[in-house]
This record gives structure tokens, C-alpha cells and sequence, in this order.
């Protein structure tokens, strides 16, 4: 039985071997593209967490002791990725590396006038703006705390443009997704058409509609696989190309690709949109 199935998709494959060709790049263009976009999201989402991560929440407290209780509490918390003490004579040496050559003009002080801080990264789990507020707001009503850097209009900026811009992708991903379905049920109705006659004779003899279709159904998840594999592979070389090419400049930023597990499932959701692309051919037929 699975052999004259193969033998019936080797023929259909083979009778429309130019319109399966166009096919299948056009798919894989389609497949590529939406590719383009997921990994744009893979790379911005990466971006995002570790720019995050590298700005902490800052406290500053009355006096060290202060501080140093506090740091305790907050490293038993979940959500605390880190904390960091720094103290005011650290804090002054921070600042008289920043100022450099200009650091002569802290010489006449009589004191030290920082406060000790503490810093805290939080998790990337937790970086959103409700969370951070909330944070943010039960540490400002603890005692001994003077003040508090946190850039929240940062973090919301960030996180309601991502959130935009995954419902941008979205959208593209679908349009690109039905375009997908639409090209290879056009194809697939096409080939149902050229054999209609053979599909008419298989019916007299009693076979049953699921006998006739199925091997449309493997052309097309045939069409959808290939597809998303041709695509995976154009863009590896353009990310390749794009790395050779962009060392030449100072800015060479670390690009994520597909690991093996999601390079299944992009090739596993291609074979599906060949599939579907079938269904909707052959509901009729």
C-alpha cells in the first residue's frame, strides 16, 4: 500500500515537474521570509533581556549597616537575579574614575557625601513594567532607604514596543503563512484536475476518496517540507554572508539562528502548511 503511494507521488511530481519547481520556491521564499521574522524577533527578544540585565535598580541608604541587612532580604527573593553593595568609599572611587583628569575637584571635600547603594538585576522573567512598579514601591516604603534609580520609562518603552512589535510579526507571519497554504493548494488543484479522469475511473472501481487524495495529501506536505528546508538553508547563507561581511566594521552584533530543536519545528510547520494546502485543495474534489 505505501509503495503505490510513493509510486503515485513520483508520478504526480514528475508529470508537473516545472510547476512543482516554481512551487516549491516560491514556498520556500514565502517559508524564508517568515523566517526572517522570527529570528528578527529571537534576536531583538535576546537584546532586550540583556539590556535589561545590565541595568540595575539602584538604592541608596542612610548608612551602611542599613544596606548591608537589606541585601540579605533581597538575595532570598525569587525574582532577585543579583545584588551588589557598594559602599561609599567605592562609590567615590567610581566617581573619581568617571571624572578622571577632573577628579582633582573632589579633593577639598570634607567628607564623603555618597550614600552607600545597593544594585539589584532582576530576572528576565520578571522585567515587566507592573512588576517592576510594584518592586520598586515596596522597596521606596522600607525604612532607612534615601532614594531610588530606576528608569521606568526605559523599561515601559521597551516592553510596549515589543509587545507591539510581536503583534506586527504576527500579522506578517499569518499573511505569510496563508500565502504559503494559498500557492500550494493551487498547485495541488491543478494536478487534481489533470488526473480527473483517472480520479473518475479509481472511483468506478470502488476506491475511497481518502485512497484517491492521499498521495495529493504527501505532494503537498512534500512541497511544504522541502519548502521550509530550502528556506532554513537561504537563510543561513545570508546570515553567514552577513557576518563575513559586516567584520569589517566595529559593530558585530552576536546573531541567534535556529538551533536544532526549532529548525524541526519551522520544517514540522512547513509539512503542516503543505498539508493544510492540501486539505483546502481536495475538500471539494
Amino acid at each position: 500500500m505505501s509503495t503505490y503511494f510513493l509510486k503515485k507521488l513520483w508520478q504526480n511530481v514528475r508529470l508537473t515537474c516545472l510547476s512543482q519547481i516554481v512551487c516549491l520556491f516560491v514556498i520556500a521564499l514565502s517559508l524564508g521570509t517568515l523566517g526572517i521574522f522570527i529570528l528578527f524577533g529571537l534576536n531583538i527578544s535576546s537584546f532586550l533581556q540583556s539590556w535589561q540585565q545590565k541595568i540595575p535598580i539602584i538604592i541608596f541608604f542612610s548608612d551602611e549597616q542599613t544596606a548591608l541587612a537589606y541585601k540579605g532580604k533581597l538575595q532570598k527573593q525569587t525574582e532577585v537575579k543579583a545584588v551588589t553593595y557598594v559602599s561609599s568609599e567605592e562609590a567615590l572611587n567610581r566617581l573619581k574614575q568617571w571624572l578622571a583628569q577632573k577628579s582633582s575637584l573632589l579633593e577639598g571635600l570634607d567628607k564623603n557625601p555618597l550614600l552607600p547603594s545597593l544594585e539589584i538585576a532582576i530576572k528576565a522573567q520578571y522585567q515587566s513594567p507592573a512588576f517592576l512598579k510594584s518592586f520598586v514601591k515596596k522597596i521606596g516604603e522600607t525604612p532607612g532607604v534615601k532614594d531610588i534609580i530606576y528608569p521606568s520609562h526605559l523599561f515601559f518603552i521597551a516592553s510596549t514596543g515589543w509587545r507591539f512589535l510581536k503583534i506586527l510579526m504576527g500579522l506578517i507571519g499569518l499573511f505569510l503563512s496563508i500565502s504559503a497554504i494559498f500557492i500550494i493548494s493551487n498547485t495541488i488543484r491543478l494536478n487534481f484536475q489533470k488526473r480527473e479522469e483517472e480520479v473518475k475511473i479509481m472511483r468506478l472501481l470502488g476506491a475511497t476518496d481518502l485512497f484517491i487524495k492521499f498521495p495529493f495529501y504527501l505532494e503537498g506536505s512534500l512541497q511544504g517540507g522541502l519548502g521550509s528546508t530550502l528556506g532554513l538553508l537561504i537563510l543561513r547563507g545570508l546570515l553567514q554572508w552577513y557576518t563575513a561581511n559586516i567584520s569589517t566594521f566595529q559593530f558585530k552584533p552576536n546573531l541567534l539562528f535556529f538551533d536544532l530543536q526549532k529548525s524541526l519545528l519551522f520544517i514540522g510547520f512547513g509539512l503542516f502548511l503543505g498539508w493544510l494546502g492540501s486539505f483546502v485543495a481536495l475538500r471539494r474534489g
